[in-house]
């Protein structure tokens, strides 16, 4: 029977689909799909509402753009590592917001066998300010107490 096409049920295979996409729209945190070539391949829409970059915006432009220059460097040798097939958990760095601002995110990235990296990062912003200002806190606490710059009781000092 030559001329019959060969169509075979996608029926399974489209609500695999449906049900990863539900998933990579549904999380909090940001979700991706990046090429060891260091683009964007699939950001889910996290991105935009956390950095205020569109999905274009993002696919367009090479990721270290929007890394910190303070930060690159170690952003490089973690995309070494995963270009050789290592995993990444626990990495942080910065990313630059469209209004020039920067969230810290905290990375979890897995590379596959094809170029492609599954990855996903947590907004740390809030916990490192958090972090800072404990950190600060506890110096200004740790000090020893000024001395008084009122010497002699007077009207001033004493009012």
């Amino acid at each position: 029977m030559q001329g019959i096409p060969n169509f075979r049920d996608i029926t399974d295979r489209k609500a695999l689909e449906e049900e990863r996409e539900g998933f990579f729209q549904l999380s909090l945190d940001l979700l991706c799909v990046a090429g060891v070539d260091g683009r964007f391949r699939r950001p889910n829409s996290v991105w935009e509402t956390t950095l205020g970059w569109s999905i274009e915006e993002l696919c367009t432009r090479p990721l270290m753009d929007f890394v910190h220059p303070d930060d690159v460097e170690a952003t490089a040798r973690e995309g070494v590592r995963l270009a050789a097939g290592r995993v990444v958990v626990h990495f942080e760095n910065r990313y630059r917001c469209k209004d020039g601002s920067y969230r810290w995110l905290q990375w979890a990235c897995i590379p596959t066998s094809n170029g492609l990296i599954y990855a996903c990062a947590h907004d740390v912003t809030g916990e490192r300010a958090t972090a800072e200002r404990d950190r600060l806190l506890f110096l200004a606490s740790s000090l020893p107490p000024r001395p008084s710059t009122c010497f002699l009781p007077t009207s001033s000092c004493l009012a």
